[in-house]
């Protein structure tokens, strides 16, 4: 098994996770204004669409927001793309995760904590979610194996077009009800910046 074996079914029975839901998780968070550089980026986000695979909704819609939050705050931060992320393999929790953002400045090893797994999807944004709540609890174990137990881990699931937003705290699971679309790309980057907060 592997992370992208989990259903959100199969994943809260395995772990013992309760699961519940807010209407806007992040309702409080504020806008970060986009660069032009970003903003000129998503231009290509039809290129994304016409093509219709996974691969070019990551690289042309998905990555280029954390691209984005690196270039402005690596002090802060770094991100990695399509990486090894075998914590457990006993327990299912191995395999690769499209994108994981690290409150660590490092660049070169993924290093703890971990703030944030994001999955990419073609179309269907619920097929997504226990992949991504299994790297969350992934991320959660490879934080406390290094000392760096953080209260909150949160994850997110993107069609490129939609992006929708889970935390886990200890073993509650909250799915925010609220999604975000492209358009609304100050919103999406002012949430992945609370993230490295």
């Amino acid at each position: 098994m592997a992370y992208s074996d989990f259903t959100l079914e199969s994943v809260t029975t395995t772990f013992g996770l309760s699961i519940g839901d807010a209407a806007d998780l992040f309702a409080s968070v504020e806008e970060l204004a986009p660069s032009n550089w970003l903003a000129r980026t998503l231009e290509a986000a039809h290129l994304a669409r016409a093509m219709n695979t996974e691969k070019a909704r990551s690289e042309l819609m998905i990555a280029p927001f954390f691209t984005e939050l690196w270039l402005r705050f690596r002090d802060q931060c770094s991100f990695f793309s399509g990486i090894d992320f075998t914590v457990d393999a006993a327990r299912g929790l191995k395999g690769f995760c499209d994108f994981i953002l690290s409150r660590s400045p490092t660049p070169y090893v993924l290093s703890a904590p971990v703030a944030m797994i994001t999955e990419s999807k073609n179309s269907d944004l619920p097929s997504g979610y226990g992949q991504c709540v299994a790297g969350m609890i992934g991320a959660k174990i490879f934080n406390e194996q290094r000392g760096s137990v953080t209260p909150v881990v949160f994850g997110a699931v993107s069609t490129g077009d939609l992006w929708a937003f889970l935390s886990l705290n200890g073993t509650s699971l909250t799915l925010d009800r609220r999604l975000y679309d492209i358009h609304e790309s100050g919103k999406i980057l002012g949430v992945l910046y609370s993230m490295l907060a």
